[in-house]
């Protein structure tokens, strides 16, 4: 079948939308990095802070509050 393929712009105007698709992409890309880094932190930092509690023999009021906090504001 002829016609079934994607559409690839030729000239300044296919270069710039690769250019721009590019961009997207690394955007993205980036994005996703930064924000996995930021949840092994958060992870590590909660968990860190969850055994410190524990170890001390903090009550059960302070570990739930602990695990409950959506802010670390």
């Amino acid at each position: 079948m002829l016609g079934t393929g994607p559409v690839v712009e030729k000239g300044m105007r296919g270069l710039v939308a690769r250019a721009f698709s590019l961009t997207e992409d690394a955007v993205y890309v980036g994005m996703g990095v930064l924000l996995a880094f930021s949840a092994v932190a958060l992870l590590i930092s909660g968990g860190a802070s969850l055994w410190t509690a524990t170890i001390r023999g903090a009550p059960l009021e302070a570990v739930i509050g602990l695990l409950d906090r959506t802010c670390s504001c």
